[in-house]
């Protein structure tokens, strides 16, 4: 038996225990009952994002999921998803904890928003998460969060074009925002979790 069957063995047997059917446990997670049946038969190789998916819907830890799945944990830390950021336009980002997702980073101020908007397709998506280090050195072409001078953010990439930095959206309808001194780079995009 393989690490995978192993695992889906593990899988079923939990499942089994809390007297879930595949369709309720499926439900519980957010996955379709099929992705289950192909866990639990050790078909598919699952990510960091289906293995937090799993553990809220077995009611344990997320390393428990992680060791069992043999993922190594080590240098992996759960980050809090703090809000939804706008891709869009200069806006308030919306406060409100929703949750965390693993992060493999030993930096210590990461936070995890939420894509709103559609000015960075094709590359980021609405409700894709994004993990910022704001400790982060970033250069021309990185992927950052910026404050205006009213407090409200942005999503962009950051572009140089000799001494004025751009705050360049990815779909071509958004214009570009030239960078001045009320605008602070708050942190680097160091990370994004894909929305399947």
């Amino acid at each position: 038996m393989n690490k995978m069957q192993e695992f889906g063995e593990w899988l079923r047997k939990k499942r089994e225990a809390l007297e879930l059917t595949r369709t309720e446990f499926a439900k519980k997670c957010g996955l379709s009952e099929s992705y289950i049946r192909f866990l639990e038969k050790g078909e598919r190789r699952p990510k960091v994002e289906t293995l937090q998916k799993l553990a809220r819907g077995l009611l344990v830890d997320f390393e428990e999921v992680a060791k069992a799945a043999g993922l190594p944990i080590i240098g992996m830390r759960m980050v809090p998803i703090i809000s939804w950021v706008s891709a869009g336009k200069w806006e308030d980002a919306i406060e409100y904890p929703e949750g965390y997702v693993a992060v493999a980073s030993n930096a210590p101020n990461l936070f995890a928003l939420r894509v709103a908007g559609d000015s960075m397709e094709p590359e980021f998506h609405e409700g894709e998460i994004i993990v910022i280090d704001p400790d982060a050195d970033w250069d021309s072409g990185d992927f950052v969060l910026v404050r205006n001078g009213k407090g409200e953010v942005l999503f962009k990439q950051i572009k140089r074009y000799g001494d004025t930095w751009i705050l360049r959206p990815l779909n071509p309808k958004y214009p570009e925002i030239q960078l001045t001194d009320e605008h602070e780079v708050i942190g680097k995009v160091i990370q994004k979790i894909k929305k399947y």
